[in-house]
């Protein structure tokens, strides 16, 4: 997951969690891209560098999160 982190944001990210867990039959998705959280933090925080990261959640999973950090 940690090549995600180097993918555009939003759907290209998606597709490539969907491909690998799937989605629940009801439509919800098993992981998820949180682009609107992580576009909020840095708006609310000021943080305006170069750096990118994604935050990928687990919902139906007990709500666990991987925060994906581009570069070293």
């Amino acid at each position: 997951m940690a090549g995600l982190a180097y993918r555009p944001i939003g759907l290209a990210t998606q597709t490539e969690l969907d491909g690998w867990f799937g989605d629940d039959p009801d439509g919800t998705y098993l992981a998820q891209e949180q682009v609107e959280t992580v576009q909020d933090y840095r708006n609310s925080t000021g943080v305006s560098s170069a750096v990118s990261f994604k935050l990928i959640t687990f919902p139906n999973s007990g709500n666990y999160a991987y925060v994906l950090i581009r570069g070293t």
